[in-house]
């Protein structure tokens, strides 16, 4: 029998979590109860069919329906309030995340120049593409036969935006790279 961890049941889709309900006789009886709990949490419309399937399930672990068994378990192991603690696990996502992205800002801090760098070949990668546009539209509106110099612009423009963005994504990597190796080290 297949087990889903509060966690996991949580990441599920809707349509996922009330598929569980079509399947009870692989999953255990915590993952239905929890998987139900949470169906109600969304307040997701089940079939008929599920709710009797359920029901029918809840009578022959000897409860007198679904919604009763889920009451009495979640009481029984202390999550009485499943809103809440989805909302507990929902405060501490958000706190993971603020930590996350204070830990990257100190990255950006830690290299400045790297990173001021970057800001500058976007820069000049937008001005070289601003410049190269301008001057293959000026061949073609001229209609001379400067149009192969003005293609020819216009590709050579096209390359070098291209390698300023290709590095600087590369010093992002690199940064990136630098900073996991430190947190997989577990150094500050």
């Amino acid at each position: 029998m297949a087990k889903k961890t509060l966690n996991e049941i949580s990441r599920l889709d809707d349509p996922a979590l009330t598929s569980i309900f079509d399947y009870l006789s692989d999953y255990d009886h915590e993952t239905v109860i929890l998987c139900y709990a949470e169906s109600q949490r969304r307040r997701l419309q089940l079939s008929d069919k599920q709710q009797s399937r359920l029901n029918e399930y809840a009578k022959d672990n000897g409860f007198d329906d679904i919604k009763h068994w889920s009451k009495e378990f979640l009481e029984k192991h202390k999550l009485e309030n499943f809103q809440e603690l989805f909302e507990d696990h929902a405060t501490e996502a958000r706190q993971n995340i603020a930590r996350e992205q204070a830990s990257q800002k100190g990255v950006v801090n830690r290299y400045p120049a790297l990173n001021t760098l970057i800001g500058v070949n976007k820069f000049f990668a937008l001005v070289i593409g601003i410049l190269a546009a301008s001057l293959f539209l000026i061949e073609i509106l001229k209609g001379s036969l400067d149009i192969v110099f003005g293609a020819l612009v216009l590709v050579i423009g096209t390359l070098l935006v291209l390698g300023l963005l290709v590095w600087s994504e590369l010093i992002k990597v690199l940064i990136d790279i630098e900073y996991n190796t430190r947190q997989a080290s577990g150094k500050k």
